[in-house]
Order: C-alpha cells, then structure tokens, then sequence
C-alpha cells in the first residue's frame, strides 16, 4: 500500500467523527450556554460532558485532556481545545474547539471527537517498544543502524513518552510516544516519532509507527511547499534605532508600479515588538543585541548549500553608535547569486534585508490580528505573555541556490508545534528558457517552449515522434501521475503531457519510464503563458529532456494527437536572462508565513497536523495572507495574481495559480464544486478554491466599508476581513472541511461584531456554492463536496417557499433563501405506502428524486404532493 493511500487511511474515521457532529446544512448554533464562572478550560470541559448529546456524542467518547487554551484580546474569547484521548492516549487529530466567552458562556463548539472511540481500538498495549519504532523510521529513510539509541527524558505515563537523539536520523532530538491513529473505522495503536530531515530529505515530520506491526502508517508533515505605514510610535524606549533598505509593504515586487527600494526607518510594532526587531532581552534592556539580520521574531541567513547551519551568513549592519544601518543595493540585471557560495557579495545581502524586514512585518500585522504569544507567535522572548517561547522563524535566503543540483522554483515552510522554530525555506527561481517546438503532421505548427528546470539538457534539434500519455485516469488519461498504460505508443516518442494534479517530476518519470526520449507539457492555465516545470520529489530521477508549452497551444496540440502520432522538431532553448529570487516577492514570503499562521491556530498551537486533510485550505489562507498585506486602494478593480515576479511574468498576468483572484465569474469561475475535480491539484489547487472565496468575501466587505491602507489599526472592509480570517482559524475544528471553516468565519464576525456583517459573509460564500445546504462529506475525501447556493433567507435576494402535503420529506425541510440567479434544490422522499404525485414551481425540473428549480430571478414557492399508494382490491373483498 502506498503511503499516500496509507495516509488517507489514517483519517478516515475522524472524517466521520467531524461530520456528524453538526449537520452540513445547519446554520451554526451560537451562545450554547449561559454566563458561568470559573477558569474557561473547566467551564469547556463541563459543558461538554453535560451537553454532549446535543452534538452526537456519547458518553464513552469524551474522555479528553485540555491541550491549549488562547485567549484572544480584542474579542474576549478563550478558544479551549480538547483533545481526545482513550485510557489517556491521544487519538489522533481528534480536537474539538470550544470558544468560551468574557463572562464564561459557551459561543460555540467545533467538534472533532471520534464517534465511539474507546470500541475501535484495536489494542492498548503496545508489542513492538519505542527502541523498535525508532529503527523502523530509520530504515523507512535508508538510514542504516544496528541499534538504537538510549532514551532519555521519559515522561512515562500511558503515552510511554520518552525522548531519543537524533544521531545520523534526526538534526534534532527524536520525541516519542503511543497515540491511536484511525485507519478505516477503527484505532490503531501507534508510536508517533517527531524527525527533522529537513537537511537531507527536505523531511520534517511526525512518523507513525504501527505498535503491532512495526510498519509505517503515515507521515503526518509539518512543511507546506508555496506551488507599511508607519506604527505609531511611544513603546518603551529601545535606546537604538535601526534601519532598512527594501521594497516596504505594500509593494509586493520589484516590478510593481510605482515600487522602489527605500529607506524605512524603525518601522517595528511597539506593541508587538517592544524591543524591536535585534534584540531578544527583556523590556529593561537598552541598547541593541544583535547588529545583523538576526532578532526576536527571525533569523534571517543566507543557506546556499541548503545545510541549514545555524553559522550561515547572516546581513551585517553599519553601526553608527546606537544606530543600525542595513543599507545594500539590489542590481536586477544580475543573478541572484555569484554560484560560489560567498553570500556577503552581490544580491544576497539586500535579499536577506528585505526578507528580514518582510517577516518582521508579518509577525507585527498578524499579532495585531491575534497571532500573538498565546496563540503560538513566532518569538524568542514572549515577555511574559504567554505561550512557549524560543521559537523565532529560521528565515532561509536562496536555500540550496548554489549546492547542485539546485532547490529552485519553490519555496516551503515548516511549522513545529509551539516552542520549537519554524522554517521558511526561500528558493531561486530560473528564467525561462525558451526554444521551440516545429510540427509537420498532423499539423503545421511551430510553438515557442520553455525548458524544465530538471532533467538533461538538449544541445541539438531533436527530431521524432510524438504521443500523447494515457495514465488510465482522470482527464482522458493525459494527465501522467501514474504508470502509463499506453508504454507501446510512448516509447522510443517524444510524450506530450498536461500540466495539472500532480507534481511535473513525477509525470515526466512516468513518461521516462514508459521509454519516451523527452516530454512535452502543456499548461492547463493562462491561455498564452508559458511555464517552467519544475522537479518537485521525483525530478532528480529524470534524464530525458521537458519542455513545456502554453494552454492554447496545447490545447490544439492535443486535439490533433487523439488517436494519432504527430511528427516535428524540439529545438534547444536559451535562458531570457537572470534567474530571479522569491526573497524579492514579498507576496511569497508572506504565502509562507501564512502556513506557519493556520498551522499554529487551527487545532491550537501545540498541534502541527491540523491541516493534513484531503481537504485541507493551508494553500488558499496562504495565498489570502499575501494578498491581504500586499493590498492596495482599487486592488479589486483588476485580477491578482500570486507569483508573477519570479516567474518571470508581467504584473497582471496569469501567475501560479490555475485562475487570477477576481470576483468576475469569467476571470475565475471557480464554486465548491471545483474541489471535487482532480483537475484542481491537492492542495494548492483546492487551496485557489478557497482563497477565490475569501478574496470575494474581502472585496464585499470593502465595497460596504472602504479601504484602509493602515493594515495595523484600521477599520476598513480589508480590516474587518482580515480580523474573520485570523479568527475563523482560531474557531474552527481540527482537520477543518470548507464547511468548518466558513463557519468559523461566521463564529468570528458573532464573536467581534454580534453578527453585523453575517449577511455579507453568507452572501459571498453562498454565491460560490458553499451555500447553507452545502456539504463537505469527509474531511479525507477530496471528491465528495456538495455545493448549494442558498442562504439564509433574511440575508437572500428572494425566498423559494417549500409547501409540502401528504407523507413524505424534503431535504432541506425548509424555504431557501437565493441570490439572484441562483438555484434551489430539494431531495424528496415518500414515506412508506407513499409515493411523489407531483412537484411544481419556480421553473422547475425533477430528475429522480431531486427537483432543481430554474435561476431565481423573484419570490416562487415549491408544492410538492406525496400521494398514499391505492391498495389492489381482489373481487372477494379482500386485500392482497
């Protein structure tokens, strides 16, 4: 069994714990309890064990401890997350959240418990030891050992926790501890090892070892990959002042119009940053600590070899006394690097000056919105606020830009529970290199290429054959992420593959493996745009040569290939100029961090595997947090677009993402159902989906009250949809589905404004298909999403009223609010002895036992007549 199969596998039952906690067309249910007294962890555990059947739950299940509590300032709630456990081990992913309010009343609960947990186990004791689990991670990464090493730390209790060293395994200490993992419907025991490979394997992650079997379950990683007005000042006094050139916030890129580099001077939060941004001491130091790129919320290094050293190169200032002056310039016309590794020359000092400068931002904005220590901020010195300290982000600038091969086109963050540092890896990316593709049958053509930033190379034309893939899958089968089925056509030619679902290494491997001579793919976006693919996990295997071309020649390609061979020439390609460096796009750095903001909130700060799902939103609250600090006044007025500097596209042009963020229908058309369809790429493609829905949530929220560029303090409409988002994280359940979370929006704005923009939230999310009777089915299924389009009706534009008679049910069982254009449907079903005689109104259609109404343009109602079945009556009189 593969380990993505394996990892599906491992959430399985949870997925079912999570849905039936609350119906997916429910509205969620606010102010559960009355005000009550007492510490809010007691007053959360209390409600749940009396109140547990109004959520499905049972008395077996809710055995829990109290794994974080964060409280939230500017709102009053305390989120208490409870995580589950059986006979005092954790179940895994099994975090409900209570949100409990000021005066101790329960706002709301997002429930994540395991139906029936203490009845799935499939054992309590474990028969293989930690020693055992240990030498099986170490042999799941090829690391050879005879044994291994003595642990040390022990905790002891039921969860066996004890701690080993990381020797040749592991750059850090390796935990470990028993939890129960689900697997189908049922828990099984586990050793969970924590390893940091980050180095070697681009690995960091929890391992589960089965306690029975010895063999690995899943890995559960902690790294997500990407695919300012001045504060006011008066904090305590820093006796230093320290200052930056950099493209400042909210230029996003170098390219931007109107973007320059300048000058900005302590432009740290006083109350996020009371000591600024080089220094680590408490608040009654003076004075700096630190005269580089190096303070409490990062550690800005230059990490050309990808070694991760804690020694690596890290911008000096220029010291005037008790200033600080980081003062490089940034020459585009050269590379990003000399490819020598000597980081203190060139572009790399000004690289780590803006990426500094950009995550410092991104600490002080996000701890105004509530990622502040208690809820797990990024920080050395939490000054006595809270939450575990020692944990400022390792900022890596140009990571493994000069080892070989290279790390480009990419860039990654891994997030570690609360107290231990995150990482934020910062990559290259190449310029196109651009050649072309001449066709002479079955089609005249001849269309521009880019190369692939891996596999060989191409000094001369390369004649031949050219044949489309067919993997036996989605999309016709030319989308190549698994094993071909047609290896006879594709060997010896040269294959043609689409972009989309899976990483391009890995398509190209498959076409290598079926004996193509090189591969060509075409983009499944941005009409004329070209692309670089590039190699993901497996690309370091591919020697053939990959080119790629754009959506509109591929298209056409394609169509001419179907059930035929083509003939052409692949000519080499050039590179367009200097490779270019994401340290620079401020819109990426800003993605990152984004992963390492909804790892820490959603679940609770000491939980990391929240965001593991099949239907996970990482991507699109990353893509959200880069928008969000790159805004300006008018922003929604045209697409934006994610990505655009780096690869190497003009501003306004297509970016990374399959569709720009645009609330016009015919620039991104994207609903709820889009997730189901493999051509959305999990999870960055399901993330876009997201995204597309807080984007449009944003817009509206700036259309009712205005822009504010003072992204800190104030009460614009970007304002009011930044708070929700941060918010909604906080809210929401482990392992959140789309439905979780745009009711943890829908929490927030109850909590923060007693429900004032509710309409405008409904209205937004509604409109893309996450309407009031949409569905996530399971949390591990990425296929199973219904969407539905209607609202609440005091928020709709009209009402579709439901008139039922005779016996029978409708779901929904109610009237259904609508947008103007929008659709409502109905699944009807007789009662026993009773069949459907009719149903009519508004335009309507029936097809099996689901009637779907025409677009709504005006009030209608629905009828629907449920008729007894006539019994036969025999000639005597009696009945059959």
């Amino acid at each position: 069994m593969s380990l993505h199969s394996l990892r599906r596998l491992a959430v399985g039952a949870l997925a079912l714990a999570v849905s039936s906690a609350l119906s997916a067309s429910e509205v969620p249910e606010y102010r559960l309890s009355g005000p009550a007294s007492g510490q809010p962890a007691a007053i959360a555990s209390a409600y749940l064990e009396r109140d547990f059947a109004r959520f499905q739950l049972r008395g077996n299940e809710l055995e829990h401890r109290v794994r974080d509590v964060v409280p939230t300032r500017h709102n009053g709630l305390t989120h208490v997350y409870l995580q589950q456990t059986v006979g005092g081990i954790d179940v895994d992913g099994a975090i409900s959240t209570v949100n409990v309010m000021r005066d101790g009343a329960i706002l709301s609960l997002a429930d994540a418990f395991v139906p029936e947990a203490p009845s799935r186990i499939n054992r309590s004791v474990p028969l293989i030891d930690a020693g055992t689990a240990y030498l099986a991670v170490a042999d799941y990464f090829k690391v050879s050992m005879a044994r291994a090493p003595q642990s040390h730390a022990a905790r002891g209790g039921p969860s066996q926790h004890q701690v080993f060293s990381g020797e040749t395994l592991s750059s850090q200490p390796v935990p470990a501890e028993l939890i129960y993992v689900s697997e189908g419907d049922a828990l099984r025991l586990a050793w969970n090892l924590t390893v940091d490979r980050f180095e070697s394997d681009n690995v960091w992650a929890e391992v589960r070892i089965d306690a029975e079997t010895g063999e690995v379950i899943d890995l559960a990683s902690y790294v997500a990959h990407l695919g300012s007005p001045a504060a006011p000042k008066g904090g305590p006094s820093l006796g230093y002042s320290a200052s930056y050139r950099v493209l400042p916030m909210p230029f996003e890129t170098p390219q931007d119009p109107g973007a320059s580099f300048q000058v900005v001077t302590d432009p740290h939060d006083p109350e996020a940053s009371p000591r600024g941004w080089h220094d680590t001491r408490d608040l009654s130091a003076l004075g700096f600590e630190f005269a580089e790129t190096r303070g409490n919320n990062v550690v800005a290094r230059a990490d050309l070899l990808a070694n991760n050293s804690a020694d690596n190169f890290r911008a000096p200032a220029t010291v005037d006394g008790t200033a600080l002056a980081f003062d490089f310039a940034f020459d585009p016309a050269q590379p990003p690097t000399n490819g020598q590794n000597q980081p203190a020359v060139g572009n790399v000092p000004p690289a780590l000056v803006n990426l500094f400068y950009w995550n410092n931002v991104l600490h002080d904005v996000l701890w105004h919105y509530g990622f502040d220590e208690p809820a797990g901020s990024f920080q050395v010195n939490n000054y006595g606020r809270g939450g575990a300290g020692n944990d400022a982000v390792n900022a890596d600038a140009l990571d493994g830009s000069d080892r070989s091969p290279p790390n480009t086109n990419n860039a990654n963050f891994g997030t570690p529970p609360d107290g231990s540092a995150p990482r934020m890896q910062m990559f290259r990316w190449t310029a196109p290199v651009v050649g072309s593709v001449a066709f002479t049958a079955p089609l005249t053509a001849e269309y521009q290429t880019s190369a692939a930033s891996f596999g060989g190379s191409l000094s001369a034309p390369l004649s031949g054959s050219f044949a489309l893939v067919d993997d036996g899958g989605a999309d016709g089968g030319v989308l190549g992420c698994t094993a071909l089925t047609n290896g006879a056509e594709i060997s010896g030619r040269i294959a043609v593959v689409k972009r989309g679902v899976c990483e391009f290494g890995v398509k190209a491997l498959n076409a290598q493996n079926a004996g193509a001579v090189a591969v060509l793919m075409w983009n499944n976006q941005g009409g004329t745009a070209l692309f670089t693919p590039a190699p993901g996990a497996a690309g370091a295997q591919v020697t053939v040569p990959v080119f790629a071309i754009s959506q509109n020649n591929g298209d056409s390609l394609a169509l001419e290939l179907a059930g035929s061979f083509g003939e052409g020439t692949l000519s080499p390609a050039l590179a367009i100029g200097p490779d270019r460096d994401s340290d620079f796009d401020a819109g990426i750095i800003a993605h990152e961090y984004g992963h390492g903001l909804s790892n820490r909130l959603t679940g609770g700060p000491s939980a990391s595997t929240c965001l593991n799902n099949a239907e996970q939103k990482g991507e699109g609250w990353s893509d959200f947090v880069g928008l969000m600090v790159t805004l300006r006044p008018n922003a929604c007025a045209a697409p934006r677009s994610i990505g655009t500097y780096p690869s190497f596209q003009a501003v306004g042009g297509p970016g990374i993402r399959r569709f720009p963020y645009s609330r016009d229908r015919a620039v991104n058309p994207f609903t709820f159902a889009d997730t189901n369809s493999t051509v959305q790429s999990q999870p960055h493609g399901i993330g876009s989906v997201w995204a597309t829905m807080l984007w449009d949530m944003t817009c509206d929220l700036i259309d009712e009250h205005g822009f504010d560029p003072d992204l800190v303090r104030g009460t614009g409409g970007n304002n009011i949809a930044m708070q929700l988002v941060v918010d909604g994280m906080k809210a929401q359940p482990c392992r959140p589905g789309f439905v979780d979370a745009r009711n943890g929006i829908l929490t927030a704005d109850e909590a923060n404004n007693e429900g004032a923009h509710r309409c405008t939230i409904w209205r937004a999310f509604a409109a893309r298909g996450l309407g009031q009777s949409a569905s996530s089915g399971l949390n591990v299924d990425r296929s199973d999403q219904v969407e539905a389009f209607n609202l609440p009706t005091d928020c709709a534009d009209h009402v579709v009223t439901l008139q039922l008679a005779g016996e029978g049910t409708a779901s929904p069982n109610a009237s259904q609010g609508l947008l103007t254009g929008g659709v409502a449907r109905y699944t009807l079903t007789p009662a026993a002895g009773y069949r459907l005689e009719s149903v009519e109104g508004c335009a309507g259609t029936l097809s099996g036992s689901v009637f779907t109404t025409g677009a709504v343009t005006a009030d209608c109602t629905v009828t629907v007549n449920f008729e007894a079945i006539p019994m036969e009556v025999f000639a005597d009189g009696f009945e059959p």
